[in-house]
């Protein structure tokens, strides 16, 4: 697929709107009434924008994708611990491998319980935070790889409060193929698969999560992860 100035116009709309997405997600008073902007917002994107990872012919009648239900406890306030930069290179699902660096712990108190993730800066042109995970739900009612809660070079930023890291599990995202605009149509298929079933930045889920379950963001799926 031949990439033009017109795809790179229509791509830059689609980052626009996603980073206008996160700033007012973070400029809200509300978490909640924020999440439920996000999701609208993204089902719209999926549904109606040139730059959907949706097939043309899905987008008209996609009915959005699934979500865990909205759960205040998710949403927790890390302490960063610095460490000494540690390069891993961070495998996509395409099987390209990015350069990114260890640089400290996001520590934060989850369901009674003490926990940390990994924070990565990308080193790749223009930088920026990332943290992922994976929990019980991983696989089984939510897409099986590493679902992240920051990627700040596609605008995925929740913000500070208080000098520390707002990160929440009910609005985690999948990790996107690297493809160009549009992508090819494996890539496009394999993104489409993810759009319908796994967990776009607000609370997605695979499937209908089992009465009772939630994302639990309990386990770091980057591959320098100590536990």
């Amino acid at each position: 697929m031949t990439f033009g100035a017109a795809d790179a116009l229509d791509l830059l709309d689609w980052k626009r709107q996603v980073f206008s997405l996160y700033e007012q997600v973070r400029a809200s008073s509300d978490p909640r009434s924020a999440w439920e902007h996000w999701r609208t917002t993204r089902d719209r994107l999926y549904r109606e924008h040139t730059q959907s990872p949706l097939p043309t012919e899905r987008r008209a009648d996609f009915p959005g994708c699934s979500y865990f239900e909205y759960d205040p406890r998710a949403r927790v306030f890390a302490r960063v611990e610095p460490s000494e930069p540690v390069h891993c290179d961070v495998v996509a699902s395409s099987g390209a491998a990015f350069p990114f660096s260890r640089i400290g712990r996001a520590q934060f108190a989850l369901a009674g319980a003490e926990h940390s993730l990994d924070l990565l800066w990308n080193d790749g042109y223009g930088g920026g935070l990332f943290v992922s995970f994976q929990d019980e739900t991983s696989g089984r009612e939510a897409y099986p790889g590493a679902r992240y809660l920051l990627d700040t070079v596609k605008g995925a930023d929740l913000g500070t409060k208080g000098g520390l890291l707002v990160l929440t599990s009910t609005s985690p995202t999948t990790r996107p193929a690297p493809t160009t605009p549009r992508g090819s149509a494996r890539s496009r298929r394999r993104n489409a698969a993810c759009a319908s079933r796994s967990t776009p930045a607000s609370g997605s889920r695979a499937n209908r999560p089992r009465r009772g379950r939630r994302s639990t963001m309990t386990r770091p799926a980057s591959p320098l992860s100590g536990g």
